[in-house]
């Protein structure tokens, strides 16, 4: 009686194919990331009210002194392929609590610092908006010059009411500025907060097409990687 050997074939992974599923792996989770990205600016693109724009709510902002000013925001670099306009539009509203008129303005910070400077002021630090509460440090001093008689303002609104400021963000260091329009102390108001981000939706996109190019390229590394294996 003759035996029958039967040749044995390795299935073990050639060192290529390691190599082709484990990038293959990495890039599946890379689109993976990306997807998330573009969806989530997808997500916060559909969120723009009726004028465009993205905003809080109005929120309640109060000090014994003559200003409320923010700490510098900070609008560095430009986002690539989005030019000038990276940073989109800003828009503020503020409405009077107590009946006084009242001023709002975006300047330089450093404008911003030597106009408050030695003055009675209150800069706004944090913000927590779970509950809503507002962090300050007041700063002892003279009384501020009417804002309204400024000439360093970026942009600036004054009057009875609410009154709305709409800016195009630039690139540098600004700060906000509210105040009763004749420089009194005792500033009540409600501020609302808005931007107009005109390039989240072409973003959301564009992160997603890139994301299923690198899911095909993942795949068919993976797929590669598989069939060297035999």
């Amino acid at each position: 009686m003759t035996a029958t050997t039967t040749p044995y074939t390795s299935t073990a992974p050639t060192s290529g194919g390691v190599v082709a599923i484990v990038f293959g792996a990495v890039l599946t989770l890379v689109a993976l990331l990306l997807a998330t990205v573009g969806g989530v600016a997808l997500w916060g693109n559909a969120q723009k009210g009726a004028d465009g724009y993205l905003s809080t709510g109005t929120d309640h902002y109060e000090t014994t002194t003559h200003a409320l000013s923010t700490d510098d925001l900070d609008f560095d670099g430009v986002y690539p392929g989005f030019g000038g306009d990276a940073f989109g539009k800003v828009r503020l509203r503020a409405t009077s609590n107590d009946g006084k008129p009242v001023f709002l303005g975006i300047a330089k910070t450093d404008d911003v610092e030597r106009y408050l400077e030695d003055t009675r002021h209150t800069d706004v630090t944090d913000v927590d908006y779970d509950p809503f509460e507002p962090s300050y440090r007041d700063f002892d001093g003279r009384a501020p010059a009417r804002p309204g008689d400024q000439r360093f303002w970026t942009a600036s609104s004054q009057g009875g009411g609410s009154q709305t400021l709409d800016w195009k963000a630039r690139e540098g260091d600004y700060s906000i500025v509210v105040m009763n329009a004749d420089a009194s102390a005792g500033v009540d108001v409600g501020v609302k907060a808005g931007a107009k981000l005109s390039f989240l939706e072409p973003l959301g996109y564009g992160v997603m097409g890139i994301g299923l190019l690198v899911l095909a390229a993942g795949g068919a590394l993976i797929a590669g990687g598989v069939r060297s294996r035999r």
